[in-house]
């Protein structure tokens, strides 16, 4: 039994040529790269479900990440809060240098413990 187009009903014509190349009964090459009907109807119907890390690593690094966005932002007001409970005047000190270096370490460490924790929650 045929179809009008003259292919058969109910069979699917492949052929291979010498060269590796398969092509199906039209003449239409056949790509072995593209997933096939039923690949795709199993990714639709029932995926399987995988882990993507670990949720704790993940946790601590958005803490951090929190935690070093709010010492950058809030650096000046941090150094005048601790010396509140040393100096009178706090609102007119000015921090050393060795102050605004321990700034940019702490920040650089900070970032590098983030980078981190979120390289370590893709395992």
């Amino acid at each position: 039994m045929t179809n009008e187009d003259g292919t058969h009903a109910g069979f699917s014509v492949t052929a291979t040529t010498t060269d590796g190349v398969t092509y199906d009964a039209n003449g239409n090459r056949i790509d072995p790269v593209k997933p096939s009907a039923a690949t795709i109807y199993d990714l639709m119907n029932e995926p399987e479900l995988t882990k993507r890390g670990d949720w704790i690593a993940w946790v601590l690094g958005v803490v951090c990440s929190i935690l070093t966005a709010a010492s950058m932002l809030f650096a000046d007001e941090l150094f005048r809060w601790n010396l509140a409970f040393q100096i009178r005047n706090v609102e007119h000190a000015e921090p050393p240098d060795w102050e605004i270096a321990g700034r940019y370490l702490s920040w650089t460490v900070l970032t590098l413990l983030v980078l981190g924790f979120y390289i370590g929650g893709l395992s």
